[in-house]
C-alpha cells in the first residue's frame, strides 16, 4: 500500500495522474477473539 500511495502522489505532483481513484485495501477489525492470528 505504501508504494502505491507514493506512486500516485508523485503522479499527482508531476501532473500525470489522469484521474484520482479510491483504492479499497480492505479492513479487518482486530478483536480479542481473532487476536491469535496477529500474534506469534
Amino acid at each position: 500500500m505504501g508504494q502505491l500511495a507514493v506512486q500516485h502522489l508523485v503522479a499527482q505532483i508531476q501532473g500525470t495522474e489522469t484521474q484520482a481513484k479510491d483504492i479499497d485495501t480492505g479492513v479487518t477489525v482486530a478483536t480479542k477473539d481473532n487476536m491469535g492470528s496477529y500474534t506469534k
